[in-house]
């Protein structure tokens, strides 16, 4: 049972830091907490064939590469991204992976020995259980149109990514106006330590993209 407050441990791939949060921190930090049904499984992945087979309907990917990080979609079975020479994203080139829509995400992730592992958590059925819900900005305060079907966001210390504008619903004018930011939906699933009985984040996902207009 959460009191006043969580002592969580948020897990991020195979590193994971101590938080603490209280309620009253998360309600203006913007955190909501809740409860709902949720199940996660272990999945085995050897190929990109394993990866597209198990991914959500529908579904966003981000993918970390081993020198920059690629966005896309996945549509009928294929990863859809904007494309730059010897950087597909395939299985070997592949340091972390979500692929996630509203209700699962496929995680993957490179182990130190060279393999691969994977969970595919997916919301809705199984135990239920305590989430935080928040929501992060994603880098990049100016944007630039490539293609009419891309969006490249950039810092100025030279952080860049590439969105498919598809769906996104936000426009170079937007962002470049300052009036809204892109984020990710997170979301952070609660367990306890079954020694001390203290709440700890056993899990996370990413839910969605979303829009967040900055204050005046």
């Amino acid at each position: 049972m959460l009191t006043h407050c969580m002592i969580a441990k948020t897990i991020y791939g195979t590193k994971s830091v101590l938080i603490y949060i209280s309620k009253e921190k998360m309600k203006t930090n913007g955190l909501l907490y809740s409860k709902i049904k949720s199940s996660s499984d272990p999945i085995d992945i050897k190929s990109d064939g394993d990866i597209l087979e198990n991914t959500p309907e529908n579904a966003w990917f981000i993918a970390y590469l081993y020198h920059r990080v690629v966005i896309g979609r996945i549509e009928n079975k294929q990863f859809v991204y904007y494309k730059q020479k010897e950087q597909d994203v395939t299985l070997s080139k592949i340091l972390k992976l979500r692929v996630f829509n509203d209700n699962a995400e496929l995680f993957v992730w490179r182990t130190n020995l060279g393999g691969y592992n994977a969970r595919l958590r997916k919301d809705g059925t199984g135990e239920e259980q305590g989430v935080v819900d928040a929501h992060q900005v994603l880098f990049g305060t100016k944007a630039e149109l490539i293609d009419n079907t891309y969006l490249k966001l950039t810092e100025e210390r030279g952080t860049e990514i590439i969105l498919p504008l598809k769906e996104l619903n936000i426009s170079e004018e937007d962002v470049n106006n300052h009036q809204e930011r892109l984020c990710i939906h997170t979301r952070s699933y609660i367990g306890f330590i079954e020694d001390t009985g203290q709440a700890t984040y056993v899990d996370i996902r990413f839910v969605e993209f979303i829009k967040y207009q900055e204050e005046k």
